[in-house]
């Protein structure tokens, strides 16, 4: 996407930015937060120095002077006024915010996106490429980006926001394309998991793959935090004992960067794996009750995408429960990510 080496620096500078955003430190210590991303946009918040700016200029100060909090925010829509900041160690004037998440982009398309309300000084990232520079003191006001392309999938985020003088402050992350409305961002919420029904077959046979088709009537899409289930034999009402399948999708938050071993335990029918589009678990068969395994790969620390798929064939039994673990961390469940400092 890039040519020139100084957006190259520019996309390296930004990635260790998204990484310490998440909790990382630049020698790569294990972060508290680990497993699948939660809802939400990570905000590092900063307290800057005073420095009266001028209308219409950038401000006169460094940003991001002074850590003061993180957390997680469920979007970029914010009005803040002289009686509510941040937080109340935070005053309304002079400081600085960076928000840090990832956009699951419906379909391939071109999109504008859209800092609106924006009061002072914005900026957009979108894969590392500056999008979006409103960076000056200014009355609230709509800014739009051009027109940028996106393939549909998973792209990495950051908004650099400055506050300078004056009683208010206020942004708003909006987006939209030639076949969807002008709405709010919004970002990655947890695994997404959808259930489908599946046609009866006659021609299942123990150790062979599902005759399918599978994921072929959508019944429920939603969001769940852990993949650790025992279903008695049914996840819904509207899903029928016998012949049914379901996808998860995600995000992984890797705490460090070594091998990883995950496993498909309880697994009962046929499930597989995917890491970064990559299969790396291939159960897809009609089994008893089975635990498999991959072999340890390879994980740089960061967000990585994953997909698990499974399909139930004969009752009584469905289940399954994913887990990894690696030279530091001892087997278990793959949790939901918990806040960087809050623990794991």
């Amino acid at each position: 996407m890039f040519r020139g080496s100084g957006k190259r620096i520019k996309w390296t500078w930004l990635g260790m930015v998204f990484l310490c955003g998440l909790g990382f430190g630049p020698d790569g210590e294990v972060p508290a937060g680990r497993g699948f991303y939660p809802h939400g946009i990570w905000g590092e918040y900063f307290d800057d120095l005073d420095a009266a700016g001028r209308l219409g200029q950038p401000p006169p100060s460094s940003p991001f002077t002074r850590f003061v909090f993180r957390r997680l925010d469920p979007a970029i829509d914010f009005v803040w006024s002289e009686v509510r900041s941040p937080a109340p160690n935070l005053g309304p004037e002079y400081w600085s915010a960076r928000f840090t998440g990832r956009l699951r982009v419906p379909e391939t398309a071109d999109y504008v996106f859209s800092l609106e309300q924006l009061d002072d000084a914005g900026r957009l990232y979108i894969d590392g490429e500056l999008v979006l520079d409103a960076w000056r003191i200014q009355a609230p006001w709509v800014h739009y980006s051009r027109p940028v392309h996106l393939q549909e999938g998973i792209h990495e985020v950051v908004v650099e926001y400055h506050q300078g003088p004056g009683p208010e402050g206020a942004i708003r992350l909006c987006w939209f394309s030639p076949t969807r409305p002008k709405e709010l961002v919004s970002f990655l919420d947890g695994v997404q998991a959808e259930y489908f029904e599946d046609p009866n077959a006659d021609n299942y046979t123990i150790g062979q793959p599902p005759p399918g088709p599978c994921f072929t009537e959508r019944v429920l899409t939603r969001r769940e935090e852990v993949i650790d289930f025992h279903w008695g034999p049914t996840p819904h009402p509207d899903i029928d004992a016998i012949y049914w399948s379901v996808r998860w999708q995600g995000s992984l938050l890797v705490p460090k960067s070594e091998r990883y071993t995950f496993y498909l335990e309880n697994l009962d029918d046929a499930g597989r794996l995917y890491v970064d589009g990559r299969r790396v678990i291939n159960a897809w068969r009609l089994q008893q009750v089975e635990r498999v395994s991959s072999r340890p790969i390879f994980l740089e620390a960061g967000l990585h995408d994953i997909c698990v798929e499974f399909q139930q064939g004969e009752p009584p039994a469905a289940s399954i429960r994913l887990c990894w673990s690696s030279p530091s961390l001892p087997k278990e469940v793959i949790p939901p990510a918990g806040r960087p400092g809050a623990g794991g």
